[in-house]
């Protein structure tokens, strides 16, 4: 009997390949999620300048980045904003109109960055979570039973979301402050961050 495949309605978003990508992987992710809906050119552009600022132990603060994503922003037609430490994290991000913008977030006290794609009516966010190991660890974790986390790993989705959704958490859950033991939480507020690009064009 042949395989019968479920072919993703669009083309899917990218795991990292540096252990220490995460952050510019989500960068691009976001970008190829508005080049589906043909919002957005030079992707290819876009590429080029992350990798030429990825140091190999990851995104490091300074002005580079900034000025990547000016160049890109320009470039594409969108607006990047970052938060400020003294910022509301949480607020931005339960105010956020998912419908022309996603977000970028730090999970693991900091130590990770998933990109966060859609907000149901329930209140569960729906995103991408650009680590294959992270996925694994969180996959064992469960299956031995070690807490009971309020997010799913590569959940039911429709059809044009394949490929592009391999995580949904329950908005409270992952905007605790203190986290529970697991994935997938912003944590205390000196390690919240939200990277938010909007499309303009």
């Amino acid at each position: 009997m042949p395989i019968k495949l479920i072919m993703p309605a669009k083309q899917p978003l990218s795991y990292q390949i540096l252990p220490n990508s995460c952050w510019p992987t989500c960068v691009m992710n976001a970008l190829t999620i508005f080049e589906k809906n043909k919002a957005v050119n030079g992707i290819g552009f876009a590429e080029g300048m992350l990798r030429a600022v990825l140091k190999d132990d990851g995104v490091q603060s300074g002005w580079d980045w900034w000025y990547v994503l000016e160049a890109i922003a320009k470039r594409a037609g969108l607006k990047i904003s970052g938060s400020e430490a003294h910022e509301d994290v949480a607020g931005l991000l339960r105010n956020l109109n998912f419908k022309n913008a996603v977000a970028i977030c730090e999970v693991n006290r900091g130590g990770h960055s998933i990109l966060l794609t859609d907000r149901d009516e329930s209140g569960w966010l729906a995103g991408f979570d650009p680590s294959w190991d992270n996925i694994i660890e969180a996959r064992k974790d469960i299956e031995k039973g070690m807490f009971s986390p309020k997010f799913e790993l590569f959940p039911t989705v429709r059809q044009e979301e394949y490929g592009a959704v391999n995580i949904r958490v329950e908005q409270a859950y992952f905007l605790k402050e203190r986290p529970q033991e697991g994935k997938y939480q912003i944590g205390p507020v000196s390690t919240r961050n939200i990277t938010i690009i909007e499309n303009i064009s």
